[in-house]
């Protein structure tokens, strides 16, 4: 039966990761590091082109990480040109290992198509000997999503979008996708003012991991061990 090591950092995405969490990250031997939406976002502007113009900065970032964490760090999102004549936009999460920026996801269910465009990307990856699916926020709800991802067993959610369920709600509706679509899903969620974080590990059977009510406005770091029953490339 393969084990999957994934570490979440539920994270406030306006704050650099200092270097003692690094050194964190490092110790937890995972072969992934799911990071969330909007992370990491320590330049505030809602002028999407201003965090176009962050790209590097942020980037730099990330490759900084993964000077010390070895696995492959999925998240959390940037903005990047697409069509520079037009001005369209995605929303993308950069996966990085060995301080290499090797691939994006790009968000397909984006709110302001003034400015974004839904992205074309593949949903499935394989990384690190991994066959996984990986969505962005609200791609979670798309039907297409889960029609793409079929062949998968493994699930990535980097999310941080508003959510008006309660907390006994969010655990529910996990669950309950778990067991419909035979999946292990694992979720990490930014802290943001406004926004309840409440990242999770499920599995066909239930919920295997949460992060607790008092928890929802903090900083968690879990390495959870995954099995999956399949083989991990198939």
């Amino acid at each position: 039966m393969p084990i999957v090591r994934v570490t979440v950092f539920q994270k406030q995405i306006h704050q650099k990761m200092p270097k003692e969490d690094m050194v964190k990250l490092k110790e937890q031997k995972s072969q992934f590091l799911l990071l969330p939406e909007g992370y990491p976002g320590f330049f505030r502007s809602d002028n999407l082109q201003s965090q176009v113009d962050q790209f590097k900065s942020y980037s730099d970032h990330l490759l900084e990480i993964s000077e010390l964490y070895s696995g492959v760090s999925l998240g959390g999102s940037v903005y990047r040109n697409i069509e520079k004549q037009s001005g369209k936009l995605l929303k993308s999460c950069p996966m990085v290992q060995n301080q290499q920026l090797i691939d994006f996801y790009d968000k397909k269910n984006v709110s302001n198509q003034n400015e974004l465009v839904s992205g074309t990307s593949e949903r499935i990856f394989i990384l690190s000997g991994v066959r996984f699916g990986i969505c962005l926020g609200e791609d979670f709800e798309e039907k297409e999503f889960w029609e793409e991802t079929k062949t998968v067993e493994l699930i990535f959610h980097l999310t941080s979008e508003y959510n008006s369920l309660s907390y006994e709600e969010t655990l529910s509706k996990y669950s309950e996708k778990s067991q419909s679509e035979k999946k292990h899903i694992v979720r990490v969620c930014s802290i943001e003012r406004g926004k309840a974080a409440r990242s999770l590990y499920t599995t066909p059977t239930g919920i295997n991991w949460k992060t607790g009510k008092m928890e929802e406005d903090k900083e968690v770091i879990k390495t959870l061990s995954v099995n999956l029953t399949s083989s991990i490339f198939n």
